[in-house]
């Protein structure tokens, strides 16, 4: 899976209601732990399942948020 800037962006914007992005790998490696310890088992399981299968358009829901991938690309959170 891969993140893009814009994501990262966003997620520290909006799920970690931070404006501070550290560099892009740190940030990246911030981003995957967080959202994957916000998975509950069944988003979790869905992420499994779904990620890595190159799927047009993808939305799994992260508690009040949505992360939108296009064929395993993060591309936004809203």
């Amino acid at each position: 899976m891969i993140f893009t800037t814009h994501f990262i962006e966003r997620y520290f914007e909006r799920v970690l209601d931070c404006n501070k992005i550290s560099q892009y790998s740190e940030a990246v490696s911030a981003v995957y732990t967080d959202m994957l310890d916000r998975f509950s088992i069944q988003q979790f399981m869905a992420y499994e399942h779904f990620v890595g299968n190159n799927i047009d358009k993808l939305v799994l829901p992260l508690g009040f948020y949505r992360i939108i991938f296009n064929n395993d690309t993060a591309i936004t959170v809203y």
